[in-house]
């Protein structure tokens, strides 16, 4: 019963969350804001229930919000949106 549920939850958020246009998560439901966490921890989620096609564009996805700032490399956690 359990991998039934945790199979019905991981494709309802799927479902619910990914944003096929764009090749990634929307930080929540009709929130389609950008912030790292739904890229990289999304990537890390879809591989995990076997989804390595969009695993690979939600890494991909990341790479947006990569940033150098006076010599100091890193992510930003969220690119221009009203959760800044």
């Amino acid at each position: 019963a359990y991998t039934e549920k945790a199979r019905d939850l991981s494709t309802a958020i799927i479902d619910t969350l990914w944003n096929e246009p764009e090749q990634r998560f929307n930080q929540g439901f009709q929130d389609t804001n950008y912030a790292l966490d739904t890229a990289s921890w999304g990537a890390i989620f879809l591989a995990a229930v076997g989804e390595y096609e969009k695993a690979a564009q939600s890494l991909q996805a990341a790479e947006a919000y990569a940033i150098t700032y006076d010599g100091i490399s890193g992510y930003k956690p969220y690119l221009a949106s009203s959760s800044t």
